[in-house]
């Protein structure tokens, strides 16, 4: 099957910002919404991970970057082991809510170094937020030495956390 992508006038698909929390910077995004009869129309390819929203009936899919969206599994109906299935999500049910969030890595150096390599295993090069404990927040430099791997470097030596999505 062909790949399809909704184009829809009222709305960009996705929307990313920056906002100031009190200790961090919070990426915030918007996933496509519409309402069901233009998802079923339409009928796009989700990427991997990627969630989609249907605007009238505030049910969620998300992509596996092979099925084709009448095909996909709505959240509530869908095991755990289907969505996880999609990338670096986590699903939490409670009832009849769904969570769904992505893995996050958190790593403390406890001993003052002006540079931090951290394997943190998540199969991609993830935003970084560095904060020491009073969680001042840090612009250091980032280097990315593989999906599984980044290094950190300040211009002293410092100690803190470094969180990882």
């Amino acid at each position: 099957m062909a790949q399809k992508h909704i184009e829809h006038t009222e709305q960009p698909m996705t929307r990313a910002g920056t906002i100031q929390g009190p200790s961090r910077r919070y990426r915030r995004l918007r996933h496509p919404s519409f309402p069901a009869a233009v998802w079923a129309q339409k009928n796009p390819l989700l990427q991997r991970g990627e969630i989609g929203n249907e605007s009238d009936t505030h049910r969620a899919k998300i992509g596996d970057g092979t099925t084709l969206w009448n095909d996909l599994p709505y959240t509530d109906n869908a095991s755990v082991q289907d969505i996880t299935g999609a990338g670096n999500i986590v699903v939490t049910r409670t009832g009849n809510n769904v969570v769904i969030t992505e893995k996050t890595f958190v790593f403390e150096m406890g001993v003052a170094q002006n540079e931090w390599v951290i394997t943190h295993n998540l199969n991609k090069r993830p935003s970084v937020v560095v904060v020491d404990s009073a969680n001042t927040v840090f612009e250091p430099g980032v280097e990315y030495i593989d999906d599984n791997t980044v290094k950190i470097t300040m211009n002293a030596p410092f100690k803190g956390y470094a969180y990882l999505n």
